[in-house]
């Protein structure tokens, strides 16, 4: 009778036994089949409900999981949405699930449609009042008795199958961008854990169809840009940082004649040997800047570098584009030729009028408003004269091959200047000063022509700066180059004369001349002389703050330093 007793106690416990072995391992399909009024019974049951209750949860899981991966795994909507629609049927006791997708504009008569089970069809008339429902409260809606949601939704007089409707708001940084939602054929209680997991469902669909449509975005923003940088004639070269090779269009690779994607990634001055373009883009202490260069085959292009800038300011690439001016230098080079042609045709004419005015006195009293008159014309013909000069001069600098070229020091020619224009400066107190500082490493170059240069900034700065300003004169080195700058809190130059600024002859509007007038070509002087030696010139000026010229030109690779 004991042993009876003992073996029908110990068979359901070793039930228990092997059932939680069972679920340890994570076999939970097999039921835990024991029944009883006593405690074994109890304990029994209570195994079941902890089985299906684990298993649940572990399908819920499992459920997340592939929705998750479906959408990192693909970027298209058929493949990673109808999967997230079949998920949520699977968990929940729902006879259809449609998914509507708002597009970009707004329209609901465009919506994008997924559905999935065998009611979805007929929840198509539930469309409309459901989004527009989600776009009225923003937030999750569960009506468990379709019968009594006569006011929200157009349910009319004849009966519906659906009895039950949860619909949910695929949303994304604020923005609506469809509606979820699952029908029932019988009326329905909608637990925490279910509204939980759909919600999660509903997330996963709304990132799927946010980074779809960035990826339609950005594709098309991609194609566009690349159908305009094929279609530009100008030559497009992007960098990073480090200048190596980001980007080439396709007047680039014909430019430079490079073609594959093995040139992609390396450095700039192995692929393109042009020493210019990499100086160009090596310039990444100024946001934009404009240079000119001359290929060996005779063309020049106009280079137009920029940095590439992160939000916090920090470079991150730099862009070259390079337009062909060369019938625009050949003009250029035409138009100069004709003005010394005419110059030098009216250095006698003008000298024999300087002449003739100047014996106007000799020749008989002259009175007051004559001599006036004569001071004025001889006044007039010098300045001329002097015009006449300076285009002279400035033809032969751009003409002339450079000859005897020799080791230069900036900043001791700068001293010199700066010494020669100091009682020029007094005289229109105005604080003139100098600066330079240890390791400047020497410029090969035309002493003579240095100087000049140097004389037009200093002059320039004396020349718009008002009584009381004061110009500062500086040497640094700026990586491989030998920077001049010439600053001055005078009257500044707006941003629409910047550009034209070297040009010559041109002038400023509006603002004072100095005081002998000029010829409008002191500039165009400091532009030959720096693209003669390599280097270039350029400003930074705002309007009633003043203004600083550079001059950069190339140090002489192991030459000597100060």
């Amino acid at each position: 009778f004991l042993l009876m007793i003992l073996r029908r106690l110990m068979r359901p416990l070793g039930v228990l036994a092997a059932a939680t072995e069972q679920i340890t391992a994570g076999k939970l399909g097999e039921p835990v089949l024991i029944n009883g009024a006593d405690e074994v019974g109890r304990l029994g049951e209570a195994f079941e409900r902890m089985r299906v209750r684990v298993r649940s949860q572990l399908d819920a899981l499992s459920l997340l999981l592939q929705a998750s991966l479906s959408v990192a795994s693909s970027l298209n909507l058929d493949q990673s949405l109808p999967s997230i629609l079949e998920g949520a049927l699977g968990v929940t006791d729902a006879e259809g699930a449609r998914l509507l997708l708002i597009p970009f504009d707004g329209r609901h008569d465009k919506l994008q449609t997924y559905v999935a089970g065998v009611g979805a069809a007929d929840m198509r008339a539930f469309d409309t009042d459901v989004l527009n429902l989600i776009e009225t409260e923003g937030e999750l809606i569960a009506i468990e008795n379709v019968a009594r949601a006569r006011t929200v939704l157009n349910v009319g007089s004849e009966p519906h199958a659906l009895q039950a409707i949860i619909a949910l708001p695929l949303q994304h940084e604020a923005n609506l961008l469809g509606v979820l939602w699952l029908g029932y054929t019988v009326p329905h209680h909608f637990s925490r854990e279910e509204t939980d997991l759909l919600t999660t469902l509903a997330g996963q669909a709304a990132v799927a169809v946010a980074n779809a449509r960035l990826f339609e975005a950005s594709e098309g923003g991609r194609q566009q840009l690349e159908a305009i940088l094929a279609a530009t004639p100008d030559a497009v070269i992007v960098t990073d940082s480090r200048l190596q090779l980001l980007l080439l269009n396709p007047a680039a690779e014909d430019l430079f004649e490079l073609e594959g994607e093995h040139i992609m990634g390396r450095r700039i001055n192995e692929i393109i040997h042009q020493p210019q373009l990499a100086v160009a883009l090596r310039a990444s202490d100024e946001r934009a800047s404009a240079h000119e260069i001359k290929l060996p085959d005779g063309r020049t292009f106009s280079a137009s570098t920029s940095s590439i800038l992160r939000h916090d300011g920090g470079v991150i690439g730099r862009l070259a584009v390079l337009r062909d001016v060369t019938d625009f230098k050949q003009l250029d080079r035409q138009k100069t030729d004709a003005i010394a042609a005419v110059s030098h045709d009216l250095r006698n004419p003008l000298s024999l009028m300087h002449g003739y005015a100047t014996m106007l006195p000799m020749v008989g009293k002259l009175n007051a408003r004559q001599l006036d008159f004569s001071e004025k014309i001889v006044a007039g013909v010098e300045h001329m004269s002097t015009l006449i000069e300076d285009v002279l001069d400035l033809h032969r600098i751009e003409s002339t091959p450079g000859s005897e070229w020799e080791n230069c020091q900036i900043e001791i020619l700068l001293k010199h200047e700066v010494e020669e224009m100091r009682s020029a400066a007094v005289a229109k107190g105005i604080q003139l000063e100098c600066a330079t500082v240890t390791g400047i490493k020497h410029v090969s170059g035309d002493e003579s022509l240095l100087r000049r240069a140097i004389r037009h900034l200093l002059d320039n700065g004396l020349c718009y700066t008002p009584a009381g300003g004061s110009v500062q004169a500086r040497v640094e080195m700026r990586a491989e180059d030998v920077v001049l700058a010439v600053a001055d809190n005078g009257v500044g130059i707006s941003h629409a004369d910047q550009d034209r600024l070297f040009e010559r002859f041109y002038r400023v509007r509006g603002q004072q001349e100095g005081e002998s007038g000029g010829s409008g070509l002191g500039l165009a002087f400091v532009k030959s002389i720096s693209e003669r030696h390599g280097g270039r010139v350029w400003l930074e000026s705002r309007l009633g703050q003043g203004s600083t010229f550079f001059l950069s030109l190339p140090a002489q690779s192991g030459g000597g330093e100060n």
